[in-house]
């Protein structure tokens, strides 16, 4: 007789009857969208803090793997406070997340808010990573629990403070020398606070319908994707020297300085000739791949 898998319905149904994959499950919906504006990130530059702290392999390790496990918690808390205060906005574009569709109440994902932030500050502190996951608990919920996301310059603002809030406790957590890390932060913080706004370029017309007056919209075609090319080019001439080309290994330098500016003429080039609503997801898609190689690169640097 030939052996024939279980049907997806019934694998679907076995997963359900166990809580704990159940519960996996609901996290994996709530964050899988995410995961590479925070996870990866936050990750690599507590990798990068690690190496330049001149850490054993195995502790480079060890760092690294808590840091993924902390940014994860953070990034559970913040898109379920984020989908606590979007619904509306949720059943126009995105009808398929957790307390929209109705697989989580809104009393569980407060429940689950609570417990998670706790969790969130009780292994931050062990860790030593206490201030910078503090504050993007706190940045977080700022951004989701008040009115300041509803308008582009301070939703941009926020939007950075908790992502280099995130960055920080990543630092923290390898041990780096606190001023290196406060210097790359602060050039990374420029660069995100006049560009973040990338993001808001996949849904113009569906923010302004739920209320919320995004930096594109307030500007408007085509000068939205005016300003965000001309300040991503201009922050990065003001902040290049500072973050790659003062190393001592010139070589490296100048080899991570040319991939980051190649990475920026590529996005910009790609946001002026791919403006549908499809493009521009792939193009923030690729603006946070960006990021994420920066830190990367943070790794070669600041361990040299």
């Amino acid at each position: 007789m030939i052996k024939t898998w279980p049907p997806f319905s019934y694998v679907a149904v076995q997963m359900t009857s166990n809580p704990f994959m159940e519960e996996a499950s609901i996290a994996w919906a709530f964050n899988r969208r995410d995961l590479t504006a925070t996870v990866v990130p936050f990750s690599l530059f507590t990798l990068a803090s690690s190496l330049e702290a001149g850490l054993p392999l195995s502790s480079v390790i060890l760092n690294a793997s808590k840091s993924a496990l902390l940014s994860f918690l953070l990034l559970y808390t913040f898109t379920i406070s984020n989908q606590l205060n979007g619904i509306e906005e949720d059943r126009l574009n995105k009808p398929d997340r957790p307390i929209v569709s109705g697989r989580v109440s809104i009393s569980a994902a407060y429940t689950r808010y609570i417990i998670i932030s706790m969790a969130c500050l009780l292994l931050s502190y062990k860790i030593q990573a206490g201030l910078g996951a503090t504050m993007f608990l706190i940045c977080g919920a700022i951004h989701n629990f008040t009115s300041v996301s509803s308008f582009g310059p301070t939703k941009d603002l926020v939007t950075t403070a908790t992502l280099v809030s995130g960055l920080y406790s990543g630092w923290e957590l390898g041990r780096g020398n606190t001023k290196k890390g406060i210097e790359w932060i602060s050039c990374l913080a420029v660069n995100l606070l006049f560009s973040i706004s990338i993001q808001d370029l996949r849904d113009v017309v569906g923010d302004a319908a739920t209320g919320r007056y995004t930096t594109p919209y307030i500007l408007g075609k085509p000068y939205d994707r005016i300003y965000i090319a001309i300040c991503m080019l201009s922050i990065r001439a003001l902040t290049l020297k500072k973050q790659y080309l003062d190393s001592s290994h010139k070589f490296t330098a100048n080899a991570c300085a040319v991939v980051v500016l190649i990475a920026d003429m590529f996005l910009v080039v790609r946001i002026f000739n791919f403006q549908t609503i499809k493009e521009d997801k792939k193009t923030y898609s690729l603006y946070m791949a960006r990021f994420s190689l920066e830190l990367f690169l943070a790794s070669f640097i600041l361990s040299s």
